[in-house]
C-alpha cells in the first residue's frame, strides 16, 4: 500500500547519494564502480537503470537462480522506461536465449559465472560484434563471493579471463554489503579491477537489534523456537504471525524443525495442512519451480506462508518485505571462520527490508560461545546428562571456544557491543555516537528490548514490541568516500550533459511510489 504524508499526499523515493554518484561514474565517465553498502540499500537499482540512462546492455553476473529470478522481477518496475531482462541459468541456457543475449533484444542479461565462461556463450555471445558494440555495463552483484566461493565455484576467480574478451571501454560495477579489507582485495584481483572508483557508505542497519540468546533446551528439540507460536491460534490469526526467516545448516535441519513447529500448530488450534502452510521450508536442493512459488507466496503481505525455515538459497540480495525476524539457529562450523562473519551479515539482512519498516535479529546458540565458564554454568539441560563428567565437559568448552575465530570470541564477548565488533570487522568508520539501548542485548548497550517469549502473548501485541525496538539514525553521507578530483554532490561543475544525467536519474527514481521502489530509503 503506498505510503502518504499527512496531507494524504504519496511520498516519493529519494535517491541516495551512493546511486547517483555511481551512475554517473559508469555512464557518463565510463569509469570502473565497486560500491560498499548496507542490505537494504537500493544497489541492484543502479545496474536496473544504467542502460535506461545510457542505452544498451547491462550483463549482470549473478551467484545465485533466486537472486536472478528476484532481479528479473525487479525490473517490471522500470517496463515502462525500456528495460527488458533475460535470464540465462541451468534450464535456459539453450541456442535461442544465448541468440536473444546477442541481439539486443534485451536491456538486461543476467546469468551465472559458470555459463559466463562455458565455450557456447563465449562464442555465441561474448565473441558477437553486435553483442559487443551494445555493451555498455558488467555489473556484478553481490562481489564478495568472487573471493568467498571461490574455492568450490571456480568460475569466479576466472572473471578476470572474462574481462579480457571484452573492449576495455565498458564498465564493471561491483557492489556488496559485505567486504572486508581481505575479501575486497581478492575480489578485486579475481575480476580484474584496476584502480575502481571506491564509494563507500554505512553498511549499518540501525533498524534491525541484535540479540544473542542461549539455548535452554537441547538444540535437536528446537524447543527454543516455541516462543514464536502461541498455545493457542485461529487460523485467521496465524496469518496475522509476524514473518520471520530461520536460518539452519541443512536441509536435514530444516525437515526436522518443520515437524517440531507443525506439530505445535496442530496443538494451537491450526489443522495439519494448515500449519505446513504456515511453516515453509527453502533449501537448495528444491525444484525451481518449488522455490519460485513459496518464495512469490512469501513477499505477499497477506501470504499464508509467515515463517521461512532456510539455508543460504533464501541469503544475499533476496528483499522480502515485511521480515520483521530473522534467526540464526545454532553455530555450527560458523564461528571457526572469520569469513562466516560476512554470511551473518547477510542473513540478518534481510529482515527491515521496506519502507521505516523495524527489524529483530536472534542468533541461538549454545553457551560456550560466551565463554567456558558460562557454559558450563548455563547449559543446565546439557549439564545433567554429563553430572557425572563436568570436569569433561569444561574442557570441552573450553576447547570449542579456543576453536572460534577471533572475530566471533569479540561478538560474543559479554562485555562488548556485538554491533561495533561487526562493523569494526568490515572497516566502518565509527565516529558517531553509541546507540546504547536500542543496539545489541549486551550489557553494555543496556537493552530495553528483546523479542518476546511468552507464549501469552498475541501475535498483534509481538508485532508491537518490534515496531519500537529501533529507531533512525540520521544518514551518514560523510562516510562518503571519493577521490576529492571528482564531481562534487549533485554534477556541480560538470559538463551540462552529465548534469542532466544526474537529473534524469533523480526524476526516474522520484517518480516511483516509495512502498513499489526497490529504492524505498529504510
Amino acid at each position: 500500500m503506498p505510503m502518504v504524508n499527512q496531507d494524504g499526499a504519496l511520498k516519493r523515493a529519494e535517491p541516495r547519494e551512493g546511486q547517483i554518484k555511481s551512475l554517473y561514474y559508469l555512464c557518463e565517465d565510463r569509469h570502473d564502480v565497486i560500491l560498499l553498502a548496507r542490505t537494504g540499500f537500493g544497489k541492484s537499482l543502479i545496474f536496473q537503470l544504467a542502460p535506461l540512462l545510457r542505452p544498451g546492455i547491462c550483463l549482470i553476473i549473478s551467484p545465485l537462480n533466486a537472486l536472478s529470478s528476484g532481479q528479473l522481477e525487479s525490473l517490471d518496475t522500470f517496463k515502462e522506461a525500456g528495460a527488458k531482462g533475460l535470464v540465462i541459468d541451468g534450464d535456459s541456457n539453450n541456442q535461442e536465449t544465448r541468440r536473444q543475449a546477442a541481439s539486443g533484444e534485451f536491456t538486461h542479461v543476467i546469468t551465472s559465472p559458470e555459463i559466463l565462461n562455458s565455450r557456447k556463450f563465449r562464442q555465441e555471445v561474448l565473441q558477437n560484434e553486435q553483442f559487443l558494440s551494445n555493451l555498455i555495463l558488467v555489473a556484478i552483484d553481490e562481489l564478495h563471493v568472487a573471493q568467498q566461493w571461490a574455492t568450490f565455484r571456480e568460475d569466479y576467480g576466472q572473471l578476470h579471463k572474462v574481462r579480457a574478451r571484452i573492449p576495455r571501454s565498458v564498465p564493471w560495477f561491483g557492489t556488496s554489503a559485505t567486504l572486508d579489507s581481505h575479501t575486497l582485495e581478492a575480489a578485486k584481483s579475481a575480476v580484474g579491477f584496476e584502480g575502481p572508483i571506491m564509494i563507500r557508505t554505512s553498511i549499518d542497519r540501525p533498524d534491525i537489534f541484535y540479540e544473542l540468546r542461549g539455548f535452554e533446551v537441547k538444540p535437536k528439540s528446537f524447543g527454543d523456537l516455541r516462543f514464536l507460536l502461541p498455545e493457542k491460534l485461529t487460523p485467521e490469526e496465524a496469518r496475522r504471525l509476524p514473518k520471520a526467516i530461520i536460518y539452519f545448516k541443512d536441509s536435514k535441519s530444516i525437515r526436522a524443525a518443520r515437524r517440531a513447529m507443525s506439530r505445535w500448530l496442530v496443538q494451537a488450534g491450526i489443522n495439519l495442512a494448515g500449519a505446513e502452510s504456515v511453516v515453509r521450508p527453502f533449501y537448495g536442493k528444491m525444484s525451481s519451480q518449488s522455490k519460485n512459488k513459496i518464495s512469490a507466496d512469501f513477499r505477499n503481505e497477506d501470504s499464508k506462508a509467515r515463517i521461512l525455515l532456510a539455508t543460504d538459497a533464501v541469503g544475499m540480495g533476496v528483499g522480502n518485505r515485511g521480515v520483521k525476524l530473522v534467526i540464526q539457529y545454532d553455530v555450527d562450523k560458523i564461528v571457526t571462520s572469520s569469513s562466516e562473519m560476512k554470511t551473518i551479515m547477510q542473513r540478518l539482512g534481510r529482515a527491515a527490508r521496506g519502507q521505516s519498516e523495524n527489524g529483530h535479529f536472534i542468533w541461538l546458540v549454545p553457551h560456550f560461545v560466551f565463554g567456558p565458564t558460562q557454559a558450563s554454568d548455563s547449559d543446565n539441560d546439557i549439564t545433567e546428562e554429563v553430572e557425572d563428567n563436568a570436569a569433561t565437559l569444561k574442557k570441552t568448552d573450553i576447547s570449542k571456544h579456543s576453536d572460534m575465530a577471533g572475530i566471533f570470541k569479540r561478538f560474543f564477548d559479554p562485555a562488548r557491543c556485538a554491533r561495533q565488533v561487526l562493523l569494526d570487522f568490515f572497516g566502518e568508520p565509527t565516529n558517531r555516537p553509541h546507540r546504547n539501548e536500542r543496539c545489541c542485548n549486551k550489557a553494555t548497550c543496556q537493552p530495553m528490548h528483546t523479542w518476546p517469549s511468552k507464549q501469552s502473548k498475541t501475535p498483534n501485541e509481538r508485532e508491537r514490541d518490534v515496531y519500537d525496538l529501533t529507531q533512525e539514525w540520521k544518514n551518514t553521507d560523510d562516510l562518503m568516500k571519493l577521490p576529492a578530483s571528482q564531481p562534487p554532490h549533485g554534477f556541480k561543475g560538470c559538463s551540462k550533459r552529465s548534469f542532466e544525467s544526474g537529473d534524469r536519474v533523480r526524476r526516474m527514481i522520484g517518480s516511483k511510489k516509495v512502498n513499489g521502489s526497490p529504492l524505498a530509503p529504510s
